[in-house]
């Protein structure tokens, strides 16, 4: 069996055992502040740009990137012509 040893600072031990969430309610009451979308609006939003991402991750590269990638391989199969100058 393999024992690990962890070496924590202090600091380290207080993260681990604190529970850290966010909320817009502090801002609103302290600072005024007002969300342009609705929590629900952006989750869905967040939701929908990630499942479009993965998507076009899953479908194959652009065709731009297609591109790029002919253009990089024909640029190191082309031959220096340095010998064909007049010297």
């Amino acid at each position: 069996m393999l024992n690990l040893m962890f070496k924590l600072c202090h600091h380290s031990l207080i993260q681990i055992g604190v529970t850290h969430y966010f909320s817009y309610l502090k801002a609103r009451e302290e600072l005024g502040y007002i969300p342009m979308v609705s929590p629900r609006d952006g989750l869905s939003a967040t939701i929908s740009y990630w499942q479009e991402r993965k998507r076009r991750e899953l479908d194959g590269p652009t065709t731009f990137t297609r591109f790029l990638a002919s253009f990089g391989m024909f640029g190191l199969s082309v031959q220096p012509t340095s010998h064909l100058l007049v010297q």
